[in-house]
């Protein structure tokens, strides 16, 4: 094989494995279990917020609701949001994630979760 049809085969692959990725991540769930046996298992240990100065990553495993979002807070006593976010939704592990890139030290957090109604 060449290595001009080697790269093409290589890139070929990194877009079939990216949209596979992707595409079992969206902004809602639909899906309904009907017991607590049948919810998608998560066995990594990477759940809440991992921070590094360039990015900040949020996971949060719920597979029983319909949407979360993320507020963001300068000060830790509320306010207006500076930022609000929907997290995406893995349907074959359950869980939640929003990748924020920049700097959020000392940047305060509410997750906001929906099951037919808006819940805090």
């Amino acid at each position: 094989m060449s290595h001009l049809a080697f790269r093409n085969l290589m890139i070929v692959c990194f877009f079939l494995l990216t949209q596979s990725f992707f595409a079992q991540q969206t902004k809602t769930n639909s899906k309904r279990y009907a017991s607590y046996d049948d919810y998608p298992v998560y066995l990594k240990g990477d759940l809440g917020c991992t921070y590094t100065p360039k990015k900040t990553t949020i996971k949060l495993w719920s597979p029983n609701v319909e949407e979360v979002k993320i507020h963001l807070y300068k000060q830790g006593d509320g306010g207006t949001a500076i930022v609000s976010e929907n997290l995406l939704y893995d349907s074959t592990t359950g869980v939640w994630q929003v990748v924020l890139n920049g700097e959020y030290h000392n940047t305060y957090y509410t997750l906001q979760a929906r099951n037919a109604v808006w819940h805090i």
